[in-house]
């Protein structure tokens, strides 16, 4: 029987940090934190792309993702939305975790939800379409025996620490270099 796409895992490790260099410390541009990923289309819309934490070192990732059939995708994965909104209440989640730990905040359980609402506008045909996400929100469930006032804290100071949240309210500067059939072309910045 031939494979199809949802025979194959979604998500794959494929090497684990103790088999990685990562990135030296001269190479990260003074970030404390440096993840990298390469995307490339695999049939249609479906993609794959290899991620990982190349400073401080972590495990590498292979990720699949698909678009619905309103865009021409078999829905064979995730969108690749769905993957920044997985990122922004996990990293939500982490920084919650991390402060009732740094904090000794009993954290019975915590929950993230979080919605993204996007636009687009324009046309492919005259180079004027742009997409945008207008309005983040987040419903953040805690249990703990904690005060009503260090549990605000507590997520006051997760937001604030979390890199997908403060990326998206922040004005982060994108630079792309584009390369065909081996040549750079342009340097393209946001």
């Amino acid at each position: 029987m031939p494979d199809t796409p949802t025979d194959k895992p979604i998500v794959r490790r494929l090497t684990d940090r103790a088999d990685r260099s990562g990135l030296p410390p001269e190479e990260t541009d003074g970030a404390a934190i440096v993840v990298r990923a390469s995307a490339t289309i695999d049939d249609g819309e479906r993609k794959r792309a290899h991620v990982a934490h190349e400073h401080p070192v972590g495990s590498a990732w292979q990720v699949i993702s698909d678009e619905g059939q309103p865009l021409g995708g078999e829905d064979s994965a995730p969108e690749p939305l769905t993957y920044l909104a997985a990122a922004g209440a996990f990293c939500v989640l982490t920084q919650i975790s991390q402060y009732a730990k740094a904090n000794k905040l009993d954290l019975q359980s915590a929950t993230v939800e979080q919605t993204y609402y996007y636009e687009q506008s324009g046309a492919w045909r005259n180079q004027t379409r742009s997409g945008r996400a207008f309005k983040v929100t987040n419903t953040i469930t805690i249990e703990s025996s904690a005060s009503p006032d260090d549990v605000e804290q507590m997520v006051r100071t997760a937001e604030q620490a979390c890199f997908v949240e403060q990326s998206l309210v922040a004005s982060v500067p994108i630079s792309t270099e584009v390369v065909c059939n081996g040549e750079r072309i342009a340097e393209l910045s946001m």
